[in-house]
């Protein structure tokens, strides 16, 4: 009776707990996603933002430029299909996984290919 819950500590290792165990299914369910709904590659991609930023006249542009604009674009596209899809598996518990996060799993294994780990 006399112990103490740490909330934040319990929902932490809880959640880390949940991507642990289920990693594998999501990295999986993402994968599937991208090869059934993405057409272009990542270098076509690529090539359309850098041809646009030098339209733009843009002084310069990094990664994490490319990375944003890649991630918004793919919310606006595909993520109410993505994160109602993955809300249908028997997996997915919306405590220990965001809709961002998702996004941030789509956006690393579309980027890095299929060695990108599922969670960031």
């Amino acid at each position: 009776m006399g112990d103490l819950i740490n909330l934040r500590g319990y929902r932490t290792q809880k959640k880390r707990s949940y991507k642990k165990k289920y990693e594998h299914h999501i990295s999986k369910f993402v994968t599937r996603f991208i090869n059934s709904h993405v057409r272009s590659s990542i270098d076509t991609m690529r090539s359309y933002y850098i041809a646009g930023r030098y339209s733009e006249q843009a002084q310069a542009w990094d990664y994490y430029d490319f990375r944003e604009a890649l991630k918004d674009a793919i919310d606006e596209v595909f993520g109410q299909q993505l994160w109602e899809e993955c809300q249908r598996n028997y997996w997915c518990d919306t405590r220990y996984i965001s809709r961002d996060e998702l996004l941030e799993c789509f956006v690393s294994q579309l980027v890095l290919g299929t060695f990108a780990s599922a969670m960031p």
